[in-house]
């Protein structure tokens, strides 16, 4: 009879879990990419799964057990009759479509999610009564279907099948679920119910624990997912479909809690430990390689404290006449962690970054098992980590000063370990090793890594110093000066979005201006800018967009030559170092997501580049580029720069089939469109040569793969970057026709071209170690 129940709890994770993804994609052709979209999807998701837990808890106590099932069932069955999902309720509004888009999820899958949402507790609860034994094993059967599906999705059903198959795939795939339940159902009815057993039958439970601890444990691990999953993906590194990792984590650590199997709590905590310290040391140096090292430490801190935490909220489980009212708190405490971390932490901690992932760290260590005595309070347990505290602060800022610096330097040329990593681990490699000995002590070890965390806010990362950082529910965006003072930067994570110059150098310098110093014609070029005065060295364009490089080449070989009024969009705004290349009879228009990026790039304390854009007229448009240029009038747009493909969470739906259609009827005629397609994980200009050869009518499509760089190059502010031009005709690319001017035709990929109906990461994915 235990297999019915673990099949149909499999099937029904699987399915709960299948949904998601699919009206994620249903909505990006209608909302965008934008994070509140996500947020509010988060919102809906987490809120039916504790509805439907509150259902649970509620409906059997007050129709009874039995009575309740076939209720239930006829629930379930009603329910195929929506199906398939499709996304209802027409279009979103301009404004505030927030309430709209919960009324339409509501509307299009809310049913079928309520309902599969209600399957773990229940058929747990139909077990216990049927049989009288402990029924939590059964949801190590509901998270292995959850992870079956995590895994199996972007590797194995979205390759395959396109939305409205993988919609009819689900429709069935429910319908076998309802015939499962319908089994579960029969087999309660089937015989009078038996006493539960009042104790799990695997190892006494700790008197069931306080609600607010069984909510507690959840929150912990909850937040420590967002956490893990935003500093890996943007901090350390944004290889495409890495958030799959810790999420399959942490389900692997509800799957071993909930195991029947004896839980050695003792190794968890010692585990925790190792896994906090290494954890903390990587968070302080701001560590990003070696990178299979740096992941390993991140991911495996985070396992070993969600497996603290879950092994502790499994061992306090209570009898199974209370368990739906424990499943209903833990849902709580995991609801509440990811809306701390998406809704509240970005107000919260506004001007401090991501400051609720070292918290929760914190947090973690504090639910160490320990014995009663050395959980008693001690004045200690605060004045020992304060003055640790207090220490490492004044050591991090002493070890700022360039006296310090260099004798790490000439330190480390003399035993050959690099400087910074010898002043790492003097600064926080030993105050981490004190922290080692309160370990006993959980508060004191627990504010002991708290103190040395806080401490290491006082240290510059590896982008140098932070003059601001700005933070909301988009991300962290910061401005920070280079080490050496020469540029200011306006970086996310462990990507610089744009540079420019602090301060002019004298021409001779900046331009070499000797002719059998200028490698190649682009630096002439250069020098004959600079002798225009174009722009002088401090408002010359640097990183992706140098005037050595693809974007210099397309205005100063191809559109310099327009003349007349033209229009130009672009999507992105970054630093605004576009605008350099703005003349006066041309219109700009910028098409930005983030807010705070509009407000960093116009700040001329940091950047002046839209300050001084020579653009007869200069307008930034907020909000998903996709949506907004539906807005603009068709034939509009001389050029179209798509700035947007550079990390790991790409934007898809500015990728597809429909997408460029868009960007076509925008052009104008013998318009172009310029992409910078730079990511180091994936392959994206055969991707977009198929799309434009699969149009109707075809488009073409030509690449400048700009990877080698000199050190004159990185001198000179300048990144490595390719880029790709899209035109209806070879006519379109005028000059850049030439094979002297760098552009040669992209190779096309053998993979179908993407559609809003269907993409797959793996097309692209690059399958070599590159950078």
């Amino acid at each position: 009879m235990a297999g019915i129940y673990v099949i149909t709890l499999f099937v029904a994770a699987w399915l709960l879990f299948g949904i998601q993804p699919m009206v994620g994609r249903l909505l990006l052709p209608k909302l965008g990419g934008s994070p509140a979209v996500w947020n509010t999807c988060l919102v809906f998701f987490q809120g039916m799964l504790l509805l439907g837990y509150l259902y649970g808890h509620v409906m059997p106590k007050w129709l009874g057990v039995r009575r309740h099932a076939v209720v239930h069932f006829l629930l379930l069955a009603g329910v195929f009759f929506t199906l398939p999902t499709v996304l209802r309720g027409g279009d979103p509004p301009d404004e505030s479509p927030a309430l709209w888009l919960l009324g339409a999820l509501v509307i299009s899958v809310g049913l079928p999610f309520f309902a599969l949402a209600t399957t773990s507790p229940l058929l747990q609860k139909w077990y216990a009564v049927r049989r009288g034994r402990d029924p939590y094993f059964l949801s190590v059967a509901s998270n292995a279907g959850s992870l079956a599906l995590l895994l199996a999705y972007p590797l194995l059903i979205e390759p395959q099948f396109d939305l409205p198959e993988q919609a009819d795939l689900w429709r069935w795939g429910y319908l076998g679920f309802v015939i499962l339940a319908g089994l579960c159902v029969s087999m309660v009815r089937s015989g009078p119910p038996v006493e539960p057993n009042p104790t799990p039958a695997t190892e006494t439970p700790q008197t069931g624990g306080p609600a607010w601890r069984w909510v507690a444990l959840a929150f912990i691990p909850s937040s420590l997912l967002s956490g893990v999953t935003n500093s890996i993906t943007t901090d350390v590194a944004p290889i495409p479909l890495l958030w799959v990792v810790p999420l399959a984590l942490y389900l692997l650590t509800f799957i071993i809690a909930f195991a029947p199997i004896r839980l050695p709590m003792k190794f968890f905590g010692r585990l925790a430990v190792l896994g906090t310290i290494t954890l903390s040391l990587a968070l302080l140096a701001g560590a990003t390689e070696p990178l299979g090292l740096v992941l390993a430490i991140h991911l495996g801190g985070f396992f070993s404290m969600a497996m603290l935490c879950h092994a502790r909220l499994s061992l306090e489980r209570p009898a199974a006449d209370d368990l739906t009212r424990y499943y209903l708190l833990m849902s709580l405490g995991g609801v509440l962690g990811g809306a701390f971390n998406a809704l509240v932490a970005p107000v919260l901690f506004h001007r401090l970054g991501v400051a609720e992932y070292p918290l929760m760290i914190v947090a973690a260590c504090l639910v160490r098992p320990a014995e009663w005595k050395h959980l008693q309070w001690r004045w200690n347990d605060l004045l020992a980590p304060l003055i640790l505290g207090v220490i490492v602060a004044g050591a991090v800022l002493l070890g700022q000063t360039a006296a310090v610096t260099s004798q790490f330097q000439s330190f480390g040329e003399s035993t050959g370990i690099p400087g910074e990593m010898l002043k790492t681990g003097a600064l926080f490699g030993l105050p981490l090793i004190i922290c080692y000995f309160f370990v006993d002590r959980p508060v004191r070890f627990a504010l002991g890594i708290g103190a040395v965390m806080l401490a290491g806010a006082f240290h510059d990362g590896a982008q140098g110093k932070a003059m601001l950082i700005e933070r909301n529910f988009l991300g962290v965006v910061k401005i920070t000066t280079s080490t050496d003072g020469e540029f200011t930067k306006m970086v996310h994570g462990n990507t610089v979005h744009g540079q420019q110059r602090n301060a002019a150098r004298p021409k001779w310098i900046a331009s070499y201006l000797l002719p059998v110093a200028s490698p190649s014609p682009m630096h002439e070029a250069t020098t004959v800018a600079l002798l225009e005065d174009r722009w002088d060295d401090r408002h010359q364009p640097l990183t992706y967009y140098h005037p050595n490089g693809p974007v210099g080449s397309v205005f100063r070989q191809l559109v310099s030559g327009w003349k007349r009024p033209r229009r130009i969009g672009a999507v992105g705004l970054g630093t605004g170092a576009l605008a350099s290349y703005a003349r006066a009879n041309e219109t700009w228009t910028f098409f930005e997501l983030d807010p705070a990026v509009e407000k960093l790039a116009r700040d001329e304390r940091y950047f002046t580049y839209l300050k001084n854009s020579k653009a007869a007229k200069q307008d930034v448009v907020l909000g998903d580029a996709r949506l907004k240029l539906m807005d603009e009038p068709d034939g509009s747009f001389d050029l179209l720069v798509l700035d947007a493909f550079s990390s790991d969470s790409i934007p898809l739906h500015l990728l597809t089939m429909e997408a460029f259609e868009l960007y076509e009827r925008k052009l104008a005629p013998n318009g172009i469109i310029l992409m910078h397609l730079s990511n180091r994980y994936l392959d994206l200009p055969p991707m977009v040569a198929k799309i434009g050869a699969t149009l109707s009518p075809p488009m073409v499509v030509r690449l400048d793969d700009d990877s080698g760089l000199k050190d004159r190059d990185k001198e000179d502010g300048k990144f490595a970057s390719v880029w790709v031009i899209v035109a209806r005709t070879d006519a379109d690319f005028g000059p850049l026709q030439k094979p002297i001017s760098g552009w040669t035709p992209a190779p096309v990929t053998k993979a179908r071209a993407w559609t809003d109906r269907r993409t797959n990461l793996m097309d692209v994915l690059r399958r070599g170690s590159e950078d």
